[in-house]
């Protein structure tokens, strides 16, 4: 008889090949429930949340796998260094955790990074000491915060079905619903998300994260969706352009130029620097990225990153090509954050660069996939049954920039503080 432990394993492995990570996901999990110590299904999942974006749900597994007694697994690290990678408290505390497992080979590097970041650290706060700092979790705190994985050992799928199904027929609530059904496919979650990907009401980016469910969820054909007055079809299998979280590789650059750019500013970064960034010839190296990292306010960059996720959820799938003219997308951005900085608690200290016809053409369009209604508080309906807490934004037809600015710092924290909450 099939051991039950390789099965799901294994099974799940087949979906990663196919791009199905939800389904993925939740076969590692349950591969965990029948044998704890299963390290590469732990692994694996924390791997699968990374390139899902699920920076939230990747910390709380990051955590438990540190505190547990698994194994050391080297490529750990670099999951780490990017799930905490706004959290440098927590990250330090991590690597002291997981360099006293056993099998670490590589303590001596792992304890000049937690030196580096520490000196950091007491840099920014000797020049940061009036502002006001969120409370920081201990790695312990964060590992035991619930994630919606854990319903596979708490609730049948029918319960959650049953949740998430009233959620999907609410436009202030479907982001929510579509959240928590990203790890639980099935023939009736598949018909659900195929009503969003068609209903009139549901914002753009709704249908979009429904889209993105189909393919983690494995399934099959085609899925046809309804936006700005037309229709299109997608095939989920091989769908064009690609459906996943990683944003593409022009919206990434242009990403890395705002950061480059505000990193000039405070002298941290040169010319030179942001001349490669223009140019798109390099990536960031790492020592930049460290000071960047430590000093520039991550509140900022989260927000630089969730306006393009905004903007390629809104859009898809008519995604440009962001390759030429990144000063003025990147100047665009720019004008974005310091609009919106008034509702974040901290001053904006930056020049930044005037806008010209095309940036300003640019700046209305980034607009229109911000435009954003008020909604319930978020999760509300999961939170009466005690559930992990979602939030999410929904798309309206009028532009309310402080209603805009409200929901793209909340996604910035999401990002930013997850694990200091």
């Amino acid at each position: 008889m099939n051991n039950p432990v390789s099965l799901h394993f294994n099974l799940a492995i087949e979906h990663i090949n196919r791009g199905a990570l939800g389904a993925a996901s939740n076969l590692f999990y349950r591969t965990m429930l029948l044998d704890s110590n299963h390290y590469k299904s732990w692994v694996s999942l924390i791997f699968c949340l990374g390139i899902m974006k699920d920076t939230p749900a990747q910390q709380v597994l990051l955590a438990r796998y540190a505190l547990r007694p698994l194994p050391y697994v080297k490529d750990l690290i670099g999951s780490a260094l990017k799930a905490y990678r706004y959290q440098p408290h927590a990250l330090a505390e991590w690597l002291k955790i997981y360099s006293e497992k056993p099998e670490c080979d590589n303590k001596e590097a792992l304890e000049t990074i937690i030196a580096d970041i520490e000196q950091m650290l007491a840099r920014n706060e000797e020049q940061n000491s009036q502002e006001k700092k969120p409370p920081i979790l201990s790695i312990e705190e964060i590992s035991k915060k619930k994630i919606y994985l854990d319903w596979i050992a708490e609730k049948k799928s029918e319960e959650i079905f049953n949740l998430v199904e009233p959620m999907l027929e609410r436009p202030e609530q479907m982001l929510a619903g579509l959240q928590i059904l990203t790890f639980f496919p099935g023939l009736r979650g598949e018909k659900m998300l195929r009503r969003v990907c068609r209903n009139e009401e549901a914002s753009n980016k709704a249908k979009t994260r429904a889209l993105i469910n189909l393919h983690w969820h494995g399934v099959k054909g085609n899925a046809k969706m309804t936006k700005f007055g037309d229709s299109f079809v997608v095939n989920l299998e091989k769908p064009e352009p690609r459906l996943e979280a990683v944003l593409p590789k022009g919206f990434q650059a242009l990403i890395d130029w705002v950061v480059v750019w505000l990193a000039k500013e405070q002298g941290i970064a040169t010319e030179e620097d942001l001349q490669a960034a223009t140019a798109g010839s390099a990536a960031i190296s790492a020592s930049l990225r460290q000071q960047i990292d430590a000093t520039l306010p991550p509140v900022i960059q989260a927000s630089a990153e969730s306006i393009l996720r905004e903007t390629y959820l809104h859009y898809y799938p008519r995604i440009p090509p962001i390759v030429n003219e990144i000063e003025e997308w990147g100047a665009a951005i720019l004008h974005i954050l310091e609009a919106f900085s008034r509702n974040w608690g901290q001053p904006w200290k930056y020049q930044v660069p005037e806008l010209n016809n095309s940036a300003t053409v640019k700046r209305e369009w980034l607009l229109k996939s911000l435009e954003v209604k008020k909604q319930e508080p978020a999760g509300q309906a999961a939170q009466q049954s005690g559930e992990p807490h979602v939030s999410g934004d929904e798309a309206n037809e009028q532009p309310n920039e402080a209603e805009a600015s409200d929901a793209i710092h909340s996604a910035g924290e999401q990002e930013a503080d997850s694990s200091e909450r």
